[in-house]
């Protein structure tokens, strides 16, 4: 894994929150600090700064001292390497 395919997935979740296309495209003029513009706007819509989620326990419902993140990302696989 990649930065770059981390910054995809917190921009995905921004993006899946707030109904709108992102471009994590790295080394353009508009990727200067677009890791914390994408984190003052998962701020703005109510969630944790970094992405982190409090996870619970299936079983017992009381949460876990572990925080995770939850983020979507699509991973292309060719043919040659499988």
């Amino acid at each position: 894994m990649t930065i770059n395919q981390l910054l995809e997935c917190v921009m995905g979740k921004k993006c899946a929150l707030d109904g709108t296309f992102g471009d994590a495209t790295p080394f353009t003029s508009d990727s200067v600090d677009v890791g914390d513009k994408i984190c003052s706007q998962l701020e703005k819509l109510g969630y944790e700064r970094h992405g982190w989620e409090n996870m619970y326990s299936g079983f017992t419902g009381e949460p876990l001292e572990a925080r995770v993140y939850i983020g979507q990302l699509a991973l292309v696989v060719f043919k040659r390497y499988c």
